[in-house]
């Protein structure tokens, strides 16, 4: 009998969500160490246009002749916060890109014989329906099935609602199908059963006592 495809998990957009993080995220570590920077660069300017202070707490002797000098300054002070803002930003890009790759790897398909797919990182499960025991849900959007080795979970499938939904009616059809008994008849052949009449006849008519007729009752039926 040909398999026949229920449903089928559909996957959520996730790369537009966590480029837009990585992107907020990145503009934020950036914005701190930009923000001291310049607030570095205006402390030194407003040295130089009072006629070369002595600004001896931050850079010790002011020149006041040269606006690189500010600069330079500023970034030698910043150079933490650079760090740290970069620290950030590459951490956040390998989480980002961890998630990515666990999430998008899930997949899940349900037919009338069984439930196959991708689980976390994707690696491959194939479950007989009479495998299944009990189906439930995950956070985030996901769904559990229970099987005799364990609990195996399909994560993020924008439709889960639609799958538990369906595993529910399969589970509870397979639990109401009655059970398929078989019975076995015991038949004496035809031809056993014409040789039986003809000895009663001959038991009725006189011919053979019911002793004989016994003896080749037996033998007929195999008793």
């Amino acid at each position: 009998m040909d398999e026949k495809l229920l449903v089928k998990s559909e996957r959520y957009n996730i790369g537009k969500g966590l480029k837009i993080s990585f992107l907020l995220v990145t503009i934020c570590a950036v914005i701190y160490p930009m923000y001291y920077f310049f607030q570095l660069l205006f402390e030194y300017i407003s040295c130089r246009s009072n006629g070369g202070c002595s600004f001896s707490i931050r850079w010790g002797y002011c020149r006041h002749d040269l606006f690189s000098t500010a600069v330079g300054y500023a970034f030698k002070d910043s150079d933490l916060a650079w760090i740290i803002a970069l620290c950030i930003i590459g951490g956040l890009g390998l989480v980002c890109l961890i998630i990515f790759n666990w999430m998008r790897s899930y997949e899940m398909v349900v037919t009338d014989k069984r439930v196959y797919g991708k689980t976390a990182f994707g690696k491959r499960v194939d479950l007989p329906m009479d495998s299944l025991s009990s189906i439930g849900s995950k956070w985030p959007n996901g769904v559990v099935v229970a099987t005799s080795s364990g609990n195996i979970s399909f994560l993020m499938i924008k439709n889960s609602e639609e799958i538990h939904k369906i595993l529910s009616s399969l589970l509870v059809e397979r639990q109401n199908k009655p059970s398929e008994t078989t019975t076995i008849k015991q038949e004496i052949p035809q031809s056993n059963a014409d040789e039986l009449k003809k000895f009663k006849e001959l038991l009725d008519s006189g011919i053979i006592n019911q002793e004989e007729f016994d003896e080749k009752k037996k033998q007929l039926l195999g008793l």
